[in-house]
């Protein structure tokens, strides 16, 4: 079997890392890609960043909310909704969320305590 080569250079294949601790820096993503991109994204990969936190000090984003809740899921809500307009704009749009494998293990019970709260 040949192995696939990679797409060539041509295809315009761009990393973008951002800056998701607070939402202006994913609205300001945001406008970077559009302005490198020439208007149209065919692609944008959704990477949770923060898989655990101090359980006796929450840390904070810029905008004062929890770590993990901010970093994997408002920022990103943010970056991929100012991304939209330019996604609608090519017939190859896709949107990838990433998530790590220590999702699997969080018990039902552990979702809607806080992550202040300890167990005895």
């Amino acid at each position: 079997r040949t192995p696939r080569r990679p797409p060539p250079a041509a295809a315009g294949v761009e990393h973008v890392a951002v800056d998701l601790s607070s939402i202006e820096n994913a609205r300001d993503a945001a406008r970077r890609v559009a302005d490198a991109s020439g208007g149209r994204v065919d692609l944008v990969v959704l990477n949770a960043g923060v898989g655990s936190a101090d359980r006796f000090v929450e840390p904070r984003t810029a905008d004062n909310l929890p770590i993990i809740f901010g970093l994997n899921h408002v920022a990103q809500a943010a970056l991929l909704d100012e991304l939209l307009p330019l996604l609608a704009k090519s017939p190859l749009r896709r949107v990838t969320f990433v998530a790590s494998m220590s999702s699997w293990g969080v018990p039902a019970s552990a979702v809607d305590k806080p992550m202040h709260e300890t167990s005895a």
